[in-house]
């Protein structure tokens, strides 16, 4: 059995966690799943962390929760050549550097990107198994 890759959060994620609004809820839901039921990881990109703290500045509250939020998982750092394929792919894909680089860390290991920019992200070419839609993760059948 191999182990569960995780989840990979966006800026659009860490903005909705960070200001712990109604959108925040498929976050926490997401994050309680992944502590009791599988114990995956969650990784957070500087690129998507340094996006969602430009957005969120001017909240002292969710700006504080973020950083708290960023503090207990850790951020994922990137390398000289991940950052030049970060640039590639907001060359090309038209997206920010953060959603460029969780798309990089998700498609690279595998694991699921957790957004609310899902069309974008699908346009981008990211696999469309890898993305996980928030606007439809709690939405009814």
């Amino acid at each position: 059995m191999t182990a569960d890759p995780g989840v990979v959060l966006d800026a659009s994620a860490l903005v909705a966690y960070a200001q712990n609004d109604l959108r925040a809820l498929p976050v926490e839901e997401l994050l309680r799943e992944l502590r009791e039921d599988t114990g995956a990881a969650v990784h957070i990109p500087c690129c998507a962390c340094g996006d969602a703290v430009e957005i969120v500045r001017d909240d002292k509250a969710a700006t504080s929760r973020l950083a708290s939020f960023a503090a207990s998982y850790g951020v994922v750092t990137a390398s000289r050549t991940e950052h030049q394929v970060i640039a590639s792919i907001v060359a090309e894909a038209s997206v920010s550097h953060g959603l460029a680089h969780a798309m990089l860390v998700a498609a690279g290991q595998g694991s699921s990107l957790a957004t609310y920019a899902a069309a974008t992200v699908l346009r981008a070419g990211l696999d469309e198994r890898l993305i996980l839609d928030l606007d439809e993760f709690f939405r009814p059948e």
